[in-house]
């Protein structure tokens, strides 16, 4: 029986989802064609408390700093494990990653519908603002004009984890501009048979990411795209694609739309497969070499591997690792979070729900803060939207100091919910609390000046809006409202309460509990 190389294969999370599966499945190739006895685990670089007891350890050159502060690198066996840096000047990731023909046997067909496939991304290339600006502005006129003459647009990102609420709200409001059904947002590819078939689809692409680049060539389809940075010139240059970029200064919709007319058919394959092929040959042997003389040490079992949070699972053939993501948003940007989106997401927010539904941004259970954060940074988030949501929490106060956490200081938050003395806030069974006047006080530190049950959120009411009918009680004064409100049922139809968070939290002192600002909504 043959002893079997474990070989550790790190990944970061710092490129989108469909390309570290690909760069897991192309190693796995290149060790299965090399007829190498080894087992290949994909790891997170977040899930290892250290690297012991491998015999090969593959990073990426541009993690090799962060593998390095992550891990004490002395904790490493190093005289007896082998480093492989996978370095841009010997082995070129995104060049390696052109193999993915050699993985799918997928059939690659003509589009006969007149849609256009657009790639839209956070460009983390260091270009003036303006100058994005004006390709967005160009871009977006271009497409207008191609809708108008009967064309049909998909947008999609092909982002990574930190990135993929920044790319579905940029993605989503690109949209929105042009109020029009023919224009649709597909959502992050997370898989190559996802690309396939908006390939399968489309006439060419357009688009602003490397990674998109990438994919269209290895598939031989053809695209336009933009010089935004050297690493898009020099592939260009490399794959004799020159004349399917643009120079971001140069570029007008004009432009475009001349380019389109002459672009509308498959990549020359014979130039593609030849240098792709040469590509994978050279990776290959770089992998063969690379581990052809490591001897096997005896075999082990990590605990590590057994727990829950580390297993494997199989998604689509791709081999992950279940992990939190923490979805990373730009601070300097006005972010808002939608609770409980439902199928009616709102334009423009950032849309969280319990059930996978489609419009969702994040899958999440607000009823489990207390054990589960919600997977965004602390401060990010400027205004929070919740209709009907919070009478389903059962443990609103973990709730509302997570929402504390991430929010930033000053910001909004809006509920609506049935007035605990209604019959709606009853007779649904799965509405779990009534809401009163003074309940949401219990949400702000004030209100905790003779217990303290370990609330550490601080949210200030600022006003309440009662909804009454118009027809029974306009022209009454306010107490005789409040004398029905506290004296019968189904007085008030609806309950709206604004929040503002307060950063630093206050003491909880009964001083410092702010009057009702009470408003009737008649209808």
């Amino acid at each position: 029986m043959a002893n079997y190389l474990k070989i550790a294969n790190i990944s970061i999370d710092n490129r989108s989802a469909v390309f570290n599966n690909l760069y897991d499945d192309l190693i796995d190739k290149y060790l299965q064609d090399n007829k190498l006895d080894a087992v290949l685990e994909c790891i997170s670089i977040n899930d290892l408390e250290n690297l012991n007891g491998y015999d090969a350890i593959i990073i990426k050159n541009g993690d090799i700093d962060r593998f390095k502060t992550t891990f004490n690198i002395k904790n490493i066996e190093t005289e007896e494990t082998k480093i492989i840096v996978l370095n841009d000047t010997k082995n070129n990731f995104n060049n390696m990653l052109l193999g993915i023909r050699k993985l799918y046997d997928l059939p690659i067909v003509e589009a006969a519908d007149k849609i256009i496939s657009v790639n839209i991304q956070n460009l983390k290339y260091d270009i003036p603002e303006d100058k994005l600006e004006w390709v967005y502005e160009q871009l977006q006129i271009a497409l207008q004009i191609l809708i108008n003459n009967g064309y049909k647009i998909n947008v999609f990102s092909l982002s990574s984890n930190e990135d993929i609420l920044i790319d579905n709200k940029s993605c989503k409001g690109f949209i929105y501009q042009f109020q029009n059904d023919n224009i649709k947002y597909v959502g992050n590819i997370e898989s190559s048979e996802k690309f396939v078939e908006l390939i399968n689809e489309s006439l060419f692409f357009i688009n602003l990411s490397m990674e998109a680049n990438i994919l269209c060539t290895s598939f031989k389809k053809t695209f336009i795209t933009f010089k935004l940075h050297e690493e898009f010139e020099d592939f260009l240059s490399y794959f004799e694609l020159g004349n399917m970029a643009f120079n971001a200064d140069e570029f007008n919709a004009g432009k475009m739309l001349k380019k389109v007319e002459k672009l509308k058919t498959f990549l020359e394959p014979e130039v593609i497969d030849n240098k792709i092929e040469s590509i994978f040959n050279k990776n290959k042997t770089f992998f063969y070499d690379e581990l052809v003389n490591i001897k096997p040490r005896k075999l082990f079992k990590d605990s590590r591997l057994d727990t829950d949070e580390n297993k494997v699972y199989n998604d689509g053939g791709k081999r992950k690792r279940k992990k939190p993501f923490i979805y990373k948003l730009d601070k300097n940007s006005k972010n808002k979070l939608e609770l409980g989106c439902g199928k009616n997401p709102m334009p423009s927010w950032i849309h969280l729900d319990y059930m996978e539904l489609p419009g969702a941004d994040v899958v999440a259970n607000l009823d489990t803060c207390d054990e589960v954060p919600l997977p965004f940074e602390d401060n990010t988030i400027d205004e929070f939207f919740g209709s009907h949501v919070i009478e389903h929490i059962s443990k609103s106060l973990p709730m509302m100091e997570e929402l504390h956490r991430i929010a930033k200081p000053g910001a909004r938050a809006l509920f609506k919910c049935p007035y605990g003395s209604s019959d709606d806030a009853f007779e649904n069974p799965t509405h779990v609390r009534q809401y009163f006047l003074h309940s949401y006080g219990y949400f702000s530190q004030p209100y905790y000046w003779r217990e303290d049950y370990g609330y550490k959120g601080d949210w200030k009411v600022e006003k309440i809006y009662l909804v009454v009918s118009k027809k029974r009680y306009e022209g009454k004064t306010v107490d005789e409202i409040m004398y029905e409100i506290n004296t019968f049922r189904n007085v008030v139809i609806e309950m709206t309460v604004e929040l503002s968070a307060v950063k630093p939290i206050r003491e909880p002192k009964k001083e410092l509990q702010t009057p009702d600002n009470i408003q009737f909504v008649f209808v």
